[in-house]
């Protein structure tokens, strides 16, 4: 078949050239390709079911003093809200600990691209 042939029915495997293999595909570890256990859903299930035991030994109610300020809440509060309020803090130093550190290269790179301009002028 010629390549400006309007009959496709002419057309074989050979006016292509030849045909490759495809390659063989390498063996996967599980876990790579999606398959198999996810280390993270393990330790997730594993921390609500600590959770879950957690909050179901701890109740009872008990008085909070903190600050002058004087309360009576179940002991799983108390602790999941100082828990809460930890990440929170720590997400917060988190943030502003990056965006400074973002600032800083930043600059640091417009530094050297004016540095580079100077040089090459």
């Amino acid at each position: 078949m010629s390549k400006n042939s309007e009959n496709w029915d002419d057309f074989t495997v050979a006016d292509v050239g030849p045909v490759s293999e495809p390659p063989l595909e390498q063996p996967r570890k599980v876990g790579e390709d999606g398959t198999g256990v996810r280390w993270s859903l393990v330790a997730s299930l594993v921390l609500v079911a600590a959770l879950a035991v957690l909050a179901a030994q701890n109740t009872q109610r008990v008085t909070l003093n903190f600050l002058g300020w004087d309360g009576r809440a179940p002991l799983i509060a108390i602790i999941l809200g100082t828990a809460v309020v930890a990440v929170l803090f720590d997400e917060a130093v988190g943030y502003i600990w990056r965006r400074r550190r973002r600032k800083t290269l930043a600059e640091r790179r417009e530094l050297e691209r004016l540095r580079a301009e100077r040089l090459s002028d």
